[in-house]
């Protein structure tokens, strides 16, 4: 019961963080709505506005509200709601814009990934109130993925409009047509168990079957092709697409990817309870993490049902989780928020640490709050609703 009541406080911090300090703009501009990427506490800034990160903004408080209704909340979802149907949609392409910077102005690439995380927060909007605007554009950017950013044997990483590019380059994991992108299964088998329109059943389907023989023997999704490397992020992408698709569709083969890539992955995890989040070519394993990573593995531990949530090794990794919430009564833009980890600024390329930047970081945040609110609910989470 004390470890609940303690869990029970941490969300509501959280929580409290993403409404009321400062990381959504809330200032009658071109971008209210938005959420910015993260807060730097050394420099006292926010980053850009991030699209995706306020898709997961608005899917997260849908999901919370009924639960936790914290003032606030109401009048965030429908600001997030405004600015992903309205100001960040663009009606030429049907799709949402990547980012604004102050600085620069809109970033006009319309990525795939970013859309699909969008789309099925709109979806989820429309769920909990009937929003008819949110279910329209979530429709037309599903269209959109399916019919112009969708080639014969994949899909495109991003529309890139100032080149008028479609993108498939192996830069990095997330300009290439991958695993990653299996997540689509979630706004797609959304809208089809809204709609019972087949088209986005089979479409979840040819991709996830495009996917699958990506995945190695061991349960590995290699999430750079060039470099042979994973990168557990995108890794835990694919997973989240399969486990919604095992669970809705009540698929066995899409159930031994799923437990095949988290029987991978138990190996990965290290003293302190995190996940070690790089493995390159040669197997090696990069011995840093972040919250948002260890919950993609806790979400996905709990809605597999692989662990019972008082399990010693799921306990360890919540400990870990909780370790990165940052505890600054005196700093209402980080208190409560959840720092980003060393992972995030190791550098494969180079295969080095960076300097860490202290970094109170939204999507780090949901991500936590999201397994740590599915561990206290008892894996009550309609699948649907995962960030």
């Amino acid at each position: 019961m004390k470890n609940e009541l303690v869990l029970h406080e941490k969300i509501l911090l959280g929580l409290n963080w993403l409404l009321h300090s400062g990381i959504q703009e809330l200032k009658p501009n071109d971008i209210k709505g938005g959420f910015n990427a993260w807060y730097d506490k050394d420099k006292e800034k926010y980053s850009f506005t991030y699209s995706e990160i306020t898709g997961y903004a608005l899917n997260l408080l849908v999901n919370l509200e009924n639960n936790y209704p914290v003032k606030g909340i109401s009048k965030c979802i429908d600001l997030s709601t405004n600015y992903l149907s309205n100001i960040a949609f663009d009606r030429k392409y049907n799709a949402v814009k990547c980012r604004f910077d102050k600085e620069t102005g809109w970033l006009n690439n319309y990525c795939t990934f970013d859309n699909l995380i969008i789309a099925n927060a709109l979806l989820n909007r429309y769920r909990l109130d009937g929003h008819k605007k949110a279910f329209y554009t979530a429709e037309k950017i599903l269209d959109t993925i399916s019919n112009k950013l969708t080639f014969h044997n994949g899909v495109y990483a991003r529309f890139i409009s100032d080149l008028e590019i479609y993108q498939n380059e192996e830069i990095k994991w997330s300009t290439q047509w991958g695993p990653f992108l299996a997540k689509l299964a979630i706004p797609f088998l959304n809208i089809y168990d809204l709609t019972n329109n087949n088209k986005y059943k089979d479409y979840t389907v040819k991709i996830l079957d495009l996917i699958i023989p990506m995945q190695q023997d061991s349960g590995r999704f290699l999430t750079d092709k060039k470099t042979e490397s994973t990168f557990l992020h995108p890794h835990f992408y694919a997973t989240e697409g399969f486990l919604l698709a095992a669970i809705y569709l009540k698929d066995n083969k899409y159930w031994e990817v799923v437990n095949n890539s988290l029987k991978w992955t138990e190996s990965l995890q290290m003293e302190n309870g995190g996940i070690a989040s790089f493995v390159d070519n040669d197997s090696k394993k990069i011995m840093l993490d972040s919250p948002d990573i260890n919950s993609q593995y806790l979400k996905c531990v709990l809605l597999s049902k692989n662990n019972k949530k008082d399990n010693i090794i799921l306990q360890k990794i919540i400990n870990r989780i909780l370790s990165f919430q940052v505890n600054d009564i005196n700093d209402r833009k980080s208190h409560g928020g959840f720092s980003a980890g060393k992972i995030w600024f190791y550098d494969p390329s180079e295969n080095k640490q960076k300097s860490s930047k202290n970094h109170i970081n939204t999507w780090v945040t949901i991500f936590s709050l999201d397994s740590l609110m599915l561990t206290y609910q008892g894996s009550k989470l309609n699948p649907f609703f995962l960030c």
